[in-house]
């Protein structure tokens, strides 16, 4: 059962999160071929959307990352262990240090950040974070948007059409769709859509806008491969809108699926708790 559920990610500080949870690896890469998209009823198109998730209990990836904000652009490795639904463990490595800078942890109700750089941490719920930076957050939409894996729609307000070698669902008709992105009134507060590859089901294009508060998440997704009978993405390009103009790129190097990880976050004494007012 699809609600919606692709409103809780906006706002370039959601970087922060969008940098961690990176995800997937680098064996044989696999191209996808492009097909012409056959027509579908929206109902369809959603259960093939879900049937062709990456399906796992246990997830280990390494990834490097590039943030472009303000002119400037830093790069990371970031290691990432997760266990499905329930914990989402990043270790970020600058690249100019060549050692742990910071450590994050998401479970279903916390989030948990230690800087080990200038010996700080955070941690808080996401109501906490939600009053901070005054947009929704919630685990399951981080893991969802970032693994590539079909987000969740009201089913009775969706719009659906074949373009090309691709499928497109959307909360509402594109002609909308590009009013909302010149700032024009449309019918929802929220937009969100989809293009889907007309041969593998697979996401290939995500976009999120809310208009009353005019920001923007597009996410792509590319450069496929199998992983035990599952295609996984390597390439994941995210590109926030908000007050300021944030990119994202994530490129991954490695995946092990299924094997159990460790989620080790233990704080030291020394060091201070940050706030925010």
């Amino acid at each position: 059962m699809i609600k919606s559920c692709m409103n809780k990610t906006f706002a370039a500080k959601y970087l922060f999160y969008l940098s961690a949870v990176l995800l997937f690896s680098c064996r044989a890469q696999k191209e996808i071929q492009k097909q012409q998209a056959v027509a579908k009823d929206c109902e369809s198109l959603i259960e093939l959307a879900h049937q062709s998730e990456f399906k796992f209990d246990w997830l280990s990836l390494k990834s490097n990352v590039e943030i472009e904000s303000d002119g400037k652009t830093n790069g990371f490795k970031a290691f990432i262990n997760i266990k499905k639904d329930s914990v989402i463990w990043i270790s970020i490595t600058p690249k100019a240090l060549r050692i742990e800078g910071a450590r994050v942890m998401l479970t279903k109700d916390s989030i948990f950040f230690m800087d080990k750089i200038n010996k700080k941490y955070f941690t808080g719920t996401y109501d906490y974070i939600e009053k901070i930076l005054q947009v929704e957050a919630e685990y399951q939409t981080f893991q969802q948007i970032l693994l590539g894996n079909a987000l969740e729609f009201e089913q009775d307000k969706i719009w659906c059409k074949t373009e090309e070698d691709k499928y497109y669902l959307s909360t509402i008709k594109k002609r909308k769709l590009r009013k909302a992105e010149n700032k024009d009134k449309a019918k929802s507060d929220f937009v969100q859509a989809l293009w889907l590859n007309a041969d593998t089901y697979k996401i290939e294009k995500l976009k999120l806008l809310d208009l009353v508060k005019n920001q923007s998440l597009e996410a792509t997704y590319s450069n496929f491969s199998d992983e035990g009978g599952q295609l996984i993405t390597h390439q994941i390009n995210i590109t926030v809108e908000s007050e300021k103009t944030a990119n994202l790129g994530l490129e991954i190097t490695k995946v092990t699926v299924n094997e159990p990880s460790n989620f080790s976050f233990r704080i030291p004494e020394k060091y201070e708790q940050i706030t925010f007012q």
